[in-house]
């Protein structure tokens, strides 16, 4: 699940599982810390004794499914820049 250059083999589609292609990536940059699949979101990490919630989508994805989460972003792809609780998806290949 860490490597996403697995999937970008010819025997994947790239429309079909672009999902799977973003989660691998945060999977693979955030491999340091310890990864938990929360009941609300699609990741969860620890960091300085917090959790932090993180939903990964597309250019249309909300902060619907964490608005009750306290430490919760959305981490979308094909976005330039963030606002609110929205961090585009590359910024997070810096955590390398």
């Amino acid at each position: 699940m860490s490597n996403p250059n697995i999937y970008c083999r010819p025997i994947w589609s790239l429309e079909t599982n672009v999902g799977t292609i973003r989660e691998a990536f945060f999977v693979s940059q955030f491999s340091s810390y310890s990864i938990a699949v929360p009941d609300i979101g699609d990741f969860s990490i620890r960091f300085n004794g917090k959790r932090i919630v993180f939903e990964i989508g597309g250019p249309g994805k909300t902060l619907q499914q964490i608005k009750n989460e306290e430490n919760a972003f959305v981490l979308k792809d094909g976005v330039e820049s963030g606002y609110s609780q929205v961090i585009p998806l590359y910024l997070i290949g810096m955590m390398y």
